[in-house]
């Protein structure tokens, strides 16, 4: 698309009857709440995925939720479920908030043709894939408290912003909140930080927060803005606090050492051919020691 063309939600539905489109935007993930020390507090998921209205047309069901501790210690839970169009035409929207130390309270509300903040999970996402740029002005926002806005979008690309270690393409949206009631007052600022694929890598609020949203440490990003978990660093980073994971890894290590070592005792032909690999490696000084040893084994088995 080019530069500063303005986009609505009622004009896109060229876009998203193309399915490509709107199986790009289904997906799920999960961050990690921080605070600004960088300390994890919470954790974030969403979901989006397709399904079919009482009208029997497609539309997206997307879903939300957040948990972190506030600083005296209790636990808050927020829970979102919202549904519109494909082409972004919000329907409804119940959200519910818990407290450990209170009642769950549930919140449950219709809105129509309002941008919820459901929709603007997925419409983000789907700007993000489409790699817009420009300006999108003035769309009637609700808050999940059920507040009136104005809501400003200001989209950006960076083919090369670096993220862990290497550069990749991001799309950086910034979305402006302005009350309807109180043109006066200080409007709400949120940057989001998007890979090409759509998915979420950071969420920060302006307003001197003290919270953000970043991706998980065991996710790894690929150049084509693809992420997936990775467990062995999933496993690095929580070692030692499951106490209870680690002492069965270090008990099976033990069990095993001992079984090689009886097995290596109780097979004496596989101790001697052991020792004729490694004088051939002494020998022949190969370069590529790998592609050496699997045609040295291959040959011999």
């Amino acid at each position: 698309m080019p530069d500063n063309q303005m986009i609505s939600f009622t004009n896109m539905e060229g876009y998203m009857q193309n399915s490509a489109y709107i199986s790009k935007i289904c997906f799920k993930e999960t961050l990690d709440i921080e605070d600004e020390s960088g300390t994890h507090i919470g954790e974030f998921s969403g979901k989006i995925r397709e399904s079919f209205s009482n009208c029997n047309t497609k539309s997206f069901t997307i879903s939300i939720h957040s948990s972190k501790s506030t600083e005296s210690h209790k636990e808050i839970e927020m829970s979102l479920f919202s549904n519109c169009t494909t082409n972004f035409q919000s329907f409804d929207e119940k959200w519910s908030q818990y407290n450990i130390r209170r009642k769950m309270l549930w919140h449950i509300t219709i809105y129509r043709n309002l941008l919820t903040e459901g929709m603007n999970y997925a419409y983000m996402r789907y700007l993000a894939i489409i790699r817009y740029k420009g300006v999108i002005n003035n769309y009637s926002a609700i808050s999940i408290n059920g507040i009136l806005y104005k809501t400003t979008y200001i989209c950006s690309v960076e083919e090369k912003h670096k993220v862990r270690n290497m550069n990749i393409a991001v799309s950086i949206i910034k979305r402006i909140l302005q009350r309807h009631d109180s043109p006066q007052s200080p409007s709400i600022k949120m940057t989001s930080l998007f890979t090409q694929a759509g998915y979420l890598l950071e969420h920060t609020w302006d307003d001197n927060s003290s919270r953000k949203l970043v991706i998980k440490h065991c996710m790894v990003v690929l150049e084509n803005g693809q992420v997936y978990t990775d467990s062995a660093l999933r496993l690095r980073k929580y070692w030692d606090e499951d106490i209870r994971l680690k002492s069965m890894f270090l008990m099976k290590v033990s069990e095993l050492k001992l079984e090689y070592k009886s097995y290596l005792k109780n097979n004496s032909e596989v101790k001697d051919m052991i020792l004729d690999y490694i004088k051939e490696i002494l020998i022949f000084k190969p370069e590529d020691v790998l592609a050496f040893s699997i045609k040295y084994f291959e040959e011999i088995l």
